[in-house]
């Protein structure tokens, strides 16, 4: 199967709060369509601001479907591989739709690091450690690394493959 990447650079995370909705450009997203599965397979996290700031940052899930987030383009991380087509790694350019607020039980880890240049990679390589996202259910299609505190400025990215 092939993998893809969704990167995004330079970004300044905002706290929201388990059920809130989330705003302006303050979350990195995975989004499935249709019938389709993924799987993540690899984290990362790497802070850029100019002080020591603490980031209590998590992968959560949604508790609706996006209806109309600003997507991004998946890379291949295979230049042979086709474009992913199920798939839509998206961060917000606005305010992402008010149907699609935060899950509130539904954090799937927790990702804390101090955004003065820590960095976390998480990769779950190992068969059965990897994370699953499933289109066209709720709770199940859009997952997303979102802060809980702090708004220390990050680049991030995340890879996955689509089944």
């Amino acid at each position: 199967m092939a993998f893809y990447s969704s990167a995004v650079g330079s970004w300044t995370p905002a706290a929201v709060a388990d059920g809130a909705i989330c705003t302006a450009n303050n979350q990195h997203c995975l989004h499935c369509v249709a019938s389709t599965t993924a799987r993540i397979t690899e984290l990362f996290i790497g802070g850029e601001a100019t002080a020591s700031s603490v980031n209590a940052m998590a992968l959560r899930r949604m508790t609706t479907n996006s209806t109309t987030p600003t997507v991004r383009t998946a890379t291949p991380t295979n230049i042979l591989s086709i474009a992913a087509a199920s798939v839509q790694p998206y961060i917000t350019a606005s305010t992402l739709p008010t149907t699609a607020a935060l899950a509130t039980i539904q954090h799937v880890l927790s990702l804390s690091h101090n955004a003065f240049g820590g960095i976390v990679r998480l990769s779950l390589y190992q068969t059965g450690a990897e994370i699953y996202l499933t289109g066209a259910a709720a709770n199940n299609s859009d997952i997303g690394m979102v802060n809980v505190t702090g708004t220390g400025q990050v680049s991030s990215h995340m890879v996955w493959e689509e089944l």
